[in-house]
C-alpha cells in the first residue's frame, strides 16, 4: 500500500496525472520482465534442455542488450514523434514476450529476449522525456520518479506475481502476463496521451556535435 501512495504522492496533478500514470503502467511491465525472469529461470532451463549456467545468459543478454541499446536508442529517435515512439515500442515488447512464451528452443528463447531489451531501451527514455514535456515545469520531477517508480513497483509487485504465475502454472504464462500488462499500458496511452512534439533537434548549425558542447565544437574546426 505505502508503494501505491508513493506512486499516487509522486505524479502531478492536472491534465498530465493520467497520461504519466499510464507511462509509469509501461515501465511497470518493462520492469517485470527484466527481472521476472530470474524466478522462473530453472523451469526454462528444464522445458528447453539447457543447463541453469546456460539458461542464465538470457539474463546477460537482456542486460547487456538494454544497456546498449537505451542511449544509443534516445540519441537515434531524438527528433521522432514520441508518440509513435512509444506506441511502436510497446507493441514490439509485447511481441517480444509473445514469442517468448512460444519459443521452442534456447536460441529462439535468446532472440526473444534481446528483442525485448531493445525495445524496452526505446521505451524508457521517451516515456522519460514525455513525462517532462507533459507535465508543468514545475513538477517535470514529479512527472520523471513516478515513471521510474514504475520499474520500483514491478520488483515489489509485478516479480513476485509473474514468479508465482510460473511456478503454479508454467513459465510461459509469466510471459503471456507480461505481454498482457504491455498490452493495457499500449491501451491506456493510445487513449490517454496527447500528442507530444519531438524534441528539437542537437545538431549545431556549424555541424553536428550538439551546441551545448562548444569545446568540442571548437576542436572540431
Amino acid at each position: 500500500m505505502r508503494l501505491f501512495n508513493g506512486l499516487a504522492d509522486a505524479l502531478p496533478g492536472g491534465s498530465a496525472r493520467r497520461p504519466v500514470l499510464m507511462l509509469a503502467l509501461g515501465a511497470f511491465a518493462l520492469g517485470t520482465d527484466a527481472f521476472v525472469i530470474s524466478g522462473v529461470l530453472p523451469k526454462i532451463a528444464s522445458d528447453l534442455g539447457v543447463t541453469l549456467p546456460q539458461a542464465g545468459l538470457l539474463i546477460t543478454v537482456f542486460s547487456g542488450v538494454y544497456a546498449f541499446a537505451a542511449p544509443v536508442m534516445a540519441v537515434a529517435t531524438g527528433t521522432a514523434s514520441r508518440r509513435k515512439i512509444l506506441m511502436v515500442s510497446l507493441a514490439c515488447f509485447t511481441a517480444a514476450n509473445v514469442l517468448a512464451a512460444m519459443a521452442a528452443s534456447f536460441a529462439m528463447m535468446i532472440v526473444a529476449r534481446a528483442a525485448a531489451a531493445l525495445v524496452a531501451g526505446l521505451y524508457m527514455p521517451a516515456a522519460s522525456a514525455t513525462a517532462a514535456s507533459v507535465a508543468p515545469e514545475s513538477e517535470r520531477g514529479r512527472a520523471l520518479a513516478a515513471v521510474l517508480s514504475g520499474l520500483t513497483v514491478a520488483t515489489a509487485l509485478g516479480v513476485p506475481l509473474g514468479t508465482l504465475i510460473g511456478q503454479g502454472l508454467n513459465w510461459r504464462y509469466t510471459f503471456l502476463f507480461v505481454a498482457a500488462l504491455s498490452t493495457v499500458a499500449w491501451t491506456a496511452l493510445a487513449r490517454a496521451l496527447p500528442p507530444v512534439p519531438p524534441a528539437p533537434s542537437s545538431r549545431s548549425a556549424n555541424g553536428w556535435l550538439p551546441s551545448r558542447f562548444p569545446v568540442l565544437r571548437a576542436r572540431s574546426r
